[in-house]
């Protein structure tokens, strides 16, 4: 006798949920349960000194050291003395004055390199499309974004570092980069923002700052999934809201389930669902991680995280 029970959202998920992560350095594992991180493919590309501390337990994974641009050319890479500080675009030297940073953007080392877009390294992979892009290459957010204009159509989630204040020649300012991301059914669901303190005599004492830069985060709007292939809605829907919860934006994911994905997808997959905001979000493990970031313990990992990484950075508002 065959067995005719349909697949669940997990299996249905293998080599078909891709996350790329560009700028991948000192990143962990996506919180997800396990089932659906063994579903991911995931693409980290790191082209700085400090490596992604992800483990093995995917679908597929590709870590990469290559440097990514907008196009396929041969470029400038700049290592800063700071720990993550290194890219293809160079720093205004007005900021680096105003932010005294003189010491964290001292050039250690300046190298030629040929970088290579997204869609590139996709192919060289055999992948089609992105589930989940995320940006963090100092600078050159926009111009690799827009070099993935034929793969944001289905795209469901993005996040992106911005700036209100360019810090790099030739950087966009955020509002033109959300324009051009609104245009493409994107909607801007919450931003994690960073205050900087200009180089005044007394800015030690200040807890007070200006908003210079924000990752951003973005999900296709549910209006522009809804006029995907009929065979398609379903697994996009669910796919974004495991992308929400694995970021954090939990009430948009709640959101999501129940207003859209409700009406759409297989019972057993709205219980698969269902059952990642319990374990993500169990109550006992929530206390324990706040009891956790109360106590010495906590507190001792923070500072020798910052002596590890020399992160202790006084123009950033704490």
């Amino acid at each position: 006798m065959g067995n005719n029970m349909a697949p669940t959202l997990a299996q249905e998920l293998r080599g078909r949920f891709v996350v790329v992560n560009l700028g991948a350095g000192a990143d962990s594992d996506y919180p997800l349960p396990a089932a659906f991180q063994k579903a991911m493919t995931l693409i980290e590309i790191e082209g700085g000194r400090v490596n992604p501390i992800t483990s093995e337990k995917y679908f597929a994974k590709h870590t990469v050291g290559k440097v990514i641009a907008g196009s396929s050319e041969h470029r400038r890479f700049n290592q800063y003395a700071w720990w993550g500080g290194g890219g293809i675009y160079e720093p205004i030297p007005e900021m680096i004055k105003l932010y005294g940073l003189d010491n964290f953007y001292k050039v250690l080392s300046v190298s030629d390199v040929e970088t290579e877009t997204v869609p590139q390294l996709l192919d060289s992979l055999a992948i089609e499309t992105i589930d989940f892009l995320k940006t963090d290459i100092e600078g050159a957010d926009f111009e690799v974004i827009k070099s993935c204009e034929n793969l944001l159509p289905r795209v469901l989630m993005l996040q992106c570092e911005l700036r209100f204040q360019p810090f790099y020649v030739g950087e966009p300012r955020f509002h033109e980069v959300d324009k051009y991301l609104h245009e493409h059914g994107f909607e801007l669901i919450d931003m994690l923002p960073d205050r900087w303190k200009p180089n005044t005599t007394n800015r030690n004492r200040w807890k007070d700052g200006r908003l210079v830069w924000a990752d951003c985060l973005y999900a296709k709007a549910p209006e522009a999934i809804i006029k995907f292939q009929n065979d398609e809605i379903p697994l996009a829907f669910a796919k974004q809201i495991l992308i929400a919860n694995m970021l954090g934006l939990n009430s948009h994911a709640e959101y999501l389930l129940e207003s859209y994905a409700a009406k759409v997808l297989p019972a057993d997959w709205l219980k698969e669902l269902r059952y990642t905001f319990k374990v993500l979000h169990n109550p006992f493990w929530e206390r324990l991680k706040a009891l956790i970031q109360a106590s010495p313990l906590d507190f001792l990992y923070r500072r020798l995280r910052k002596l590890m990484f020399k992160y202790d950075f006084p123009h950033v508002v704490k």
